[in-house]
């Protein structure tokens, strides 16, 4: 063979071991970015998931609140204030 096929070939070679690193390279950096991406997908969704939690335990609290200041406001106006409209006021009396 020729001097100058050997270096051609030569040359070839390393192009191709080259063009197959860049690829490998290239591979790498793309499951690593498909990775990362992942990542910040379960992260975005627990921290979701957190605050949707955080919200449904405000949500109950305030409930619980006004239902137990409703019975309060409830209590306070069935209770009859006026002692001559008691139903048991009325066996005290003589007529």
């Amino acid at each position: 063979m020729s001097p100058l096929a050997k270096t051609l070939l030569i040359l070839v070679l390393i192009y191709y071991l080259f063009k197959g690193i860049v690829y490998l390279i290239m591979w790498q950096a793309t499951v690593k970015m498909a990775e990362n991406v992942q990542e910040q997908r379960r992260q975005h969704r627990e921290k979701r998931y957190q605050d949707r939690e955080i919200r449904r335990a405000q949500r109950r609290d305030e409930l619980e609140k006004r239902q137990s200041k409703e019975a309060i406001t409830n209590i306070g106006l069935s209770r009859n204030i006026n002692p001559e409209n008691d139903m048991y006021g009325d066996e005290d009396k003589e007529e």
